[in-house]
């Protein structure tokens, strides 16, 4: 429910439930559960948790009886990261078979239920599961019994059309059901008689389907049909039109025949008895208001039981679906519309004969509610130049959200990207600064979510110390770092950090924390605007304009023309607005051609612009006269009209638009398995778009995926690799297109440093490492071929590619093989621990005599 104040009350079908031995009633939070104890058959139906404002939640249970079955449940180790995805594998094995197979697999459930109808033949089974991640397989748990188990096929059941066929006279006639399993046997017969394979009589069996196909329909083929499997059958009424009446006033076994070309269709009982009647509904059942994607039920009751009804929307006739169910229970008639839409209002009538119920249903909008993810918290802290990503969970695909920085609405562009998912909205920012730091807000007009996101251009280098009293000296470059007021040294228990305050380009360099033992190496780069020159062509006449943007709003810029400064004037405007820093010269001529830096003390732009003359120019040699238009343009398609001395001669300038095409054939990319890999390309023009697509879905930018482009490079970066990933991607302009083939390889892990022989004496400690070539990787450990449980002897540790045992208070007969084993790599080596006081009990044996030897032994 929304909120945890809220009372909910339960429903089975139109009746309250109460709290009883039967039915338990919990509230948590805002969770709410009803528990139905010792379940029967009788507690099949529609159950609703219903709350004050008359928003329901349904469920319906269907309860089945499966004397020969069994529940199978366990428990995820309590250790299991909730962060990295895991499958469940749950597999059987006959006994007396040395093979197993799988049988059921879910991310989610801890439950299994296996029944007759899920083996192939009878006969006693063991079980076992396991947990599959990225970081390999657990070890598999046995369910300590073996469940009897007899095969039993059954049919999936058939809708009303499928089982009730009317077909014309010479048509086909096909019959058709599915059983539970390929190899399950059945058996086709008519009005109690086995039916075997004859000309026009045909049996076929397709994986689960099985079908009886007559190919020319008679008169002698109506009747009842029946399939039958060994603990299963199913039934099919046949009539062909065109040939057969039947009625309740002829004799039972009388057929009477008509001319093919007449079509009688069957006529009303007249043994039916009285007409149906519906029983007297409120207003509040005719006339149902909901919200969409609630469910909604209309119910009445009619006279008899036996009574037939047809339900109606809108004068169209209502057919059971994903949907919609279709109910009769005694005198009660049900449709249950699961999860409402806006075309499900409408007109509703229930007929029976000549009698009707009619209900109206009215479905408004639901409102967009949003849900914030695990992995996002509320606030955020980042650094400049590394992307935020915010998302979240909409309640429907089709909601409309929008995002916000301090109240104002944010549009995507170059910095942001907005992305809608299916359910999931997010909004990245691709390279921000602390500008970018405000509160976020997801908007989705129902409902809203903030995020706090604080952006900080500093730069923390943190190590722990041994021990907290530990005196630490911060170099870089080699000279100490003292007297500067950007730089901030921090202790904090064992902890020892630097802040780099405003981090700029020059504070790039080799940091070192000395401590006296021992020391640590940080190596910062900072990345800024490349000094090479961006060139650009203009005409004279045009207007020059240059902007970048500096990381702070305070910092000064000083702008230059062939190193000389400029300033402010009537042909030059400088402007500042934020970050933005922006020059203008208006009308340029070409004695404006040059190199223009924009200079930033530790950073600089540079363009080098070069300006022709005018666009337009005319030339004469002898009898020839020539035009010459340079730099062409959308806006000079036009007529073009020469005129000497009354004589004219036109010709028309079309103008196409410039074709971006590929000027760079991609190689194929091998990467591994949860790495990275960048698709990379080059267009003829450095304005040009393009789309990475692969199967046909174009790939947005996302946590995942990194879209980029450089002058005329284009490139898609992938990161956290999976094999999935692996195929071919195409990249598009709207003129071109090329493609890529990704290769992705399972990570081969690799050993560096080998575990190493231990000789030691009792009571002593002995450690075991292993370095392999990658972090991340689940490794094993074993003694004498057992697998090693951490407790208080056996100490297991990671630290990225080290994988540690260690073995405290030794004895004797911890002398043995220690095994590392992780991802088809292993290592080994021998542990010899030896009595650490044999020596002295020998000199104590000779001192003491024979008779004390004894005391001493060992």
């Amino acid at each position: 429910v929304p909120d945890e104040m809220i009372p909910a009350a339960w429903y089975l079908e139109d009746q309250r439930l109460m709290p009883s031995s039967k039915y338990g009633m919990e509230q948590k939070g805002t969770r709410r559960r009803l528990t139905i104890h010792d379940v029967g058959t009788d507690d099949d139906g529609v159950y609703l948790c219903e709350m004050p404002d008359g928003a329901k939640s349904i469920a319906e249970l269907a309860v089945k009886d499966r004397p020969n079955s069994a529940l199978l449940t366990w428990v995820p180790a309590p250790n299991t990261p909730t962060t990295t995805r895991s499958m469940f594998v749950l597999e059987r094995q006959e006994v007396g078979s040395q093979e197993w197979q799988k049988c059921f697999t879910s991310e989610t459930a801890t439950s299994a239920e296996v029944s007759d109808d899920s083996v192939q033949c009878e006969g006693d089974y063991r079980f076992r599961v396991c947990c599959i991640n990225k970081y390999g397989r657990s070890g598999h748990v046995e369910f300590p019994n073996v469940i009897h188990l007899a095969a039993v096929f059954r049919f999936i059941p058939l809708s009303e059309l499928d089982s009730n066929k009317i077909v014309e006279t010479s048509d086909a006639i096909v019959l058709y059901c599915e059983v539970t399993h390929p190899f399950a046997k059945v058996s086709w017969y008519k009005d109690g008689e086995e039916l075997q394979v004859s000309d026009g009589l045909n049996i076929q069996s397709d994986g689960n389907m099985r079908r009886l196909v007559i190919q020319s329909a008679e008169a002698s083929h109506c009747g009842v049909y029946t399939c039958e499997t060994s603990g299963d059958v199913i039934k099919f009424n046949v009539d062909v039109e065109g040939y057969i009446v039947t009625s309740k006033r002829f004799s039972e076994n009388t057929l009477t025949f008509v001319p093919a070309a007449v079509k009688i269709h069957p006529l009303i009982s007249y043994c039916s008895g009285p007409p149906v009647e519906f029983s007297p509904a409120s207003e509040e059942e005719l006339h149902k208001n909901s919200m969409e994607l609630d469910p909604v039920v209309l119910l009445c009751h009619v006279s008899r039981d036996d009574a037939e009804v047809v339900w109606y929307k809108d004068d169209s006739e209502i057919q059971p679906s994903d949907n919609i169910t279709l109910q009769a229970e005694g005198t009660m008639r049900r449709l249950i519309i699961r999860s409402a839409e806006a075309s499900d209002a409408g007109n509703y009538i229930c007929k029976s004969g000549n009698n009707s119920i009619e209900f109206t249903v009215n479905v408004k909008e639901a409102p967009v509610m949003l849900r914030r993810l695990e992995h996002m918290p509320d606030k955020l802290e980042s650094f400049a130049g590394k992307p935020v990503v915010l998302e979240i969970e909409v309640s429907r695909p089709t909601a409309e959200v929008k995002w916000l920085l301090d109240g104002k609405e944010i549009e995507q562009s170059s910095d942001i990207t907005i992305t809608k998912d299916g359910i999931f909205r997010s909004l990245t920012i691709n390279s921000p600064t602390p500008k970018d730091s405000g509160k976020y807000t997801c908007d989705a007009t129902d409902d809203k979510i903030n995020f706090q996101v604080k952006v900080s251009d500093d730069i923390v280098l943190e190590c722990e110390l041994s021990r907290c009293n530990g005196n630490a000296k911060w170099y870089k470059d080699g000279c100490r770092i003292q007297g500067d007021e950007r730089f901030c040294e921090e202790e904090e228990g064992a902890f020892r950090s630097l802040v780099i305050l405003n981090a700029e380009l020059k504070d790039s360099g080799e940091y070192f924390l000395d401590v006296g033992d021992d020391n640590v190496t940080f190596q910062v780069t900072l990345e800024g605007n490349s000094c090479d020159p961006d060139y650009q062509d203009l005409m004279a006449g045009d207007d020059l304009i240059l902007a970048c943007e500096v990381s702070r709003a305070n910092a000064p810029v000083q702008w230059y023309c062939n190193d000389r400064l400029l300033t402010s004037d009537s042909h030059t405007f400088i402007e500042s607005y934020g970050t933005l820093r922006k020059l203008i010269i208006s009308n340029i001529q070409p004695s404006d051609s040059g190199k223009y830096v924009c200079d930033a003390v530790n950073d600089k732009m540079i363009n080098i612009i070069r300006i022709q003359g005018d666009r337009f120019h005319v030339s004469r040699n002898g009898l020839c006269h020539t035009l010459v238009i340079k730099k062409c343009q959308l806006i000079d398609c036009s007529k073009i009209t020469a005129e000497a001395e009354g004589k004219m001669s036109k010709a028309s300038l079309k103008v196409q638009e410039a074709q971006v095409m590929f000027t760079r054939k991609m190689e194929a990319v091998t990467a591994e398995e949860f790495g990275e890999a960048t698709l990379e390309t080059e267009i003829s023009l450095d304005t040009g778009e393009v789309q990475w697509m692969r199967q046909g879905v174009v790939i947005q930018s996302g946590p995942r995926h990194t879209l980029a482009q450089n002058g005329c490079k284009r490139s898609l970066t992938i990161q956290n690799l999976s094999l999935s990933d692996r195929g071919t991607y195409r990249c598009e302009t709207l003129h071109d297109r090329t493609q890529v083939k990704l290769n992705v390889e399972p990570r081969k892990i690799s050993i560096r440093k080998s575990l190493t022989d231990q000789e030691t004496f009792e009571r002593e400690t002995a450690s075991f490492e292993v370095e392999l070539s990658h972090a991340d990787v689940e490794g094993i450990w074993q003694k004498d071929g057992i697998r090693v449980k951490p407790n208080n002897q056996f100490r297991v540790s990671i630290n990225g590619l080290v994988h540690s045992l260690t073995l405290t208070n030794l004895t004797l007969e911890d002398t043995g093989t220690i095994v590392f084993s992780a991802e088809g790599v292993r290592s080994t080596a021998r542990l010899t621990v030896k009595g650490k006081y044999k020596s002295e009990r020998s000199g104590f044996s000779s001192l003491l005599g024979q008779n004390c030897k004894s005391m001493f032994t060992g």
